[in-house]
């Protein structure tokens, strides 16, 4: 029941490189009926006792791709209204999925009331996992996944989003999650206290983001500024663990891009 194969699956049609394929997790049919079981009793309880953050709109049956974008696009334009400038910027996780600390996770799974034989039932899901790879009739020989939630599973996304639970809580900004998209912005009349505040902020992002043993792709990490005046001088320098972010004019959320204007 916790075993797993990997298939590449083609992402263009002349696949060439390994970065070409995306992997498709194949579980066992037993294991799959019994997370349905569990699934519906963990979200039950999550749902029940209300333990979800607000800010997060992945993976749950009241929240949408749609509410995300429209929750980040009437924030932009109240701040706008009302004079302020506002820095926003959407976090670039590598592989965030996979790098998810089984221990961290336990932990946070106690501390949301998850205890005793529940919490070493999901000691037991987590570990000694294993999993290989096939590619056509040829199979590498199973290896132990040692960090990150299953792949392929139903309760692997869960598992995710009470992982990264917290992360609105590391910082002042205005934080809107889906699963591993973390969108963050914060709003200023003035500039220069506004370009302040962003980087003390960060900086407890930045912190609480290592803490977790998720990993931000820096280089792939940008931010935009929008204002209600358009002569206003936004040149920021703003970094990430001593690497400076680039400023863009647009960025592109779930498929609908949200511009500086």
């Amino acid at each position: 029941m916790k075993i797993s194969q990997i298939v590449p699956v083609p992402k263009c049609s002349s696949p060439s490189t390994p970065s070409h394929y995306s992997p498709k997790f194949i579980l066992p049919t037993v294991s799959k009926s019994f997370e349905k079981i569990i699934y519906a009793r963990v979200s039950n309880f999550l749902n029940k006792n209300k333990l979800f953050t607000n800010f997060q709109y992945g993976f749950r049956n009241i929240a949408s791709t749609e509410l995300a974008v429209s929750a980040i696009y009437e924030s932009f334009l109240e701040n706008m209204d009302k004079g302020k400038t506002t820095w926003a910027v959407f976090l670039d996780l590598s592989k965030a999925f996979d790098t998810a600390d089984h221990k961290i996770l336990l932990r946070k799974l106690m501390y949301y009331g998850m205890r005793g034989k529940q919490n070493s039932f999901f000691e037991s899901y987590l570990t000694n996992r294993k999993q290989c790879t096939k590619v056509n009739n040829y199979s590498l020989s199973f290896q132990t996944i040692k960090c990150g939630v299953p792949q392929g599973s139903l309760r692997g996304p869960s598992l995710f989003l009470i992982y990264v639970n917290d992360l609105p809580c590391a910082s002042s900004f205005q934080t809107t999650l889906f699963a591993n998209d973390t969108g963050l912005h914060l709003s200023r009349k003035d500039i220069k206290t506004l370009q302040l505040n962003v980087q003390i902020e960060l900086d407890k992002v930045d912190t609480c983001m290592r803490s977790n043993r998720l990993s931000i792709n820096y280089n792939k990490t940008a931010y935009m500024i929008l204002t209600a005046t358009r002569s206003q001088n936004c040149n920021f320098e703003i970094s990430m663990n001593g690497v400076r972010i680039q400023q863009t004019d647009s960025i592109k959320y779930f498929c609908v891009i949200l511009d500086n204007k």
